[in-house]
């Protein structure tokens, strides 16, 4: 059975993430800080959901920041494993690597990157290549990636903070 509840979710991650698996490179990765990634855009509300976020790094403790490492690195080796898919026209692996980040990201308060997925899974689950829109598919992809990006960006910077303020909050 699938958990259903946050604190269930924030259980099995702990229980999947171990600190020997991550390692210390990739706990560090969380930590990464430069001025590139204070950037605002009028979507950061939608691409991190604060409260999620928080609710998450509470659950998860001292453990969060590598839980955020791992997700990101992951991230990225699916985009690439998903360019490879489609590039194959393989919609049965593309609705499959997408399927565990839309509810990872959304557990994570990654809402944007949560939706996109979501909206990839629905586009190629169970379809033939002659019924999949390639135009509107290779456009959500792109949008994964530049979603995925800006999160990544977001979440580094929320990590080092500690998470507990609004960095997404603009300042005057």
């Amino acid at each position: 059975a699938k958990p259903t509840q946050a604190r269930d979710i924030a259980t099995t991650i702990r229980r999947w993430v171990s600190a020997d698996r991550i390692g210390e490179k990739h706990a560090n990765a969380a930590y990464g800080n430069t001025a590139e990634e204070h950037i605002t855009t009028d979507d950061d509300h939608r691409l991190i959901n604060l409260e999620m976020y928080n609710e998450c790094a509470d659950i998860l403790g001292p453990s969060h920041g590598r839980v955020v490492a791992d997700f990101m690195d992951r991230l990225g080796q699916m985009l690439q494993e998903l360019a490879f898919a489609v590039s194959r026209s393989d919609y049965t692996t593309t609705a499959k690597l997408v399927h565990p980040f839309k509810s990872s990201a959304a557990q994570l308060g990654a809402m944007g990157v949560s939706e996109v997925c979501r909206s990839i899974e629905m586009r190629t689950r169970e379809k033939q290549p002659n019924e999949v829109d390639d135009t509107a598919l290779a456009s959500e992809l792109v949008q994964l990636r530049e979603v995925a990006d800006a999160t990544a960006i977001k979440l580094r910077a929320m990590t080092s903070e500690g998470g507990k303020e609004d960095p997404l909050a603009e300042t005057g």
